[in-house]
């Protein structure tokens, strides 16, 4: 089903990610819009979502939630992310201190002045990701891929990487 086919409650986001890396699946988001937008919560760009704006549609493992938009976002101590995909997704300004994002695939993310402070990512695909002005102090980044990941400006502990 095109975006152009998707009924106009539902998401209809499909992520051009195929430009960045052949092997990830371009997926339309079939989720409920929010609200009175016109994107699901994890598709609006909208800063500042809350635990609350998002556990109704907390994702499963294994599901595709690519190119989420969680800049400003406050997820302290979600599980909701392990094994999950969000292959490029914005945590700018975020606060996910305590967040597991375990076997999750976060292959070009931002985390930009990201708070993720005991946030573990061990198994993680970090490929491409740019991890910059984050605070990973006590955070576990153990078995991930890290394939041109870039880290810049980050304060961390020894037990990081």
């Amino acid at each position: 089903m095109t975006s152009s086919e998707q009924p106009s409650d539902r998401c209809g986001y499909s992520p051009e990610v195929t430009p960045i890396h052949e092997n990830i699946p371009e997926l339309t988001c079939y989720q409920p819009v929010w609200d009175n937008h016109d994107r699901c919560v994890w598709h609006t760009k909208e800063p500042g979502k809350s635990i609350d704006d998002l556990k109704e549609l907390k994702p499963k493992p294994d599901e595709h939630i690519d190119g989420a938009y969680l800049e400003e976002a406050t997820l302290r101590d979600v599980d909701w992310f392990q094994r999950v995909s969000l292959v490029n997704a914005d945590f700018t300004r975020a606060d996910v201190r305590a967040t597991e994002f375990s076997n999750a695939d976060l292959k070009f993310s931002t985390f930009k002045d990201t708070n993720a402070i005991y946030a573990d990512f061990s198994g993680a695909d970090l490929e491409g990701t740019i991890i910059s002005k984050t605070d990973l102090r006590s955070a576990k980044i153990v078995d991930a891929y890290l394939n041109e990941a870039i880290f810049s400006d980050v304060n961390k502990d020894k037990r990081v990487i």
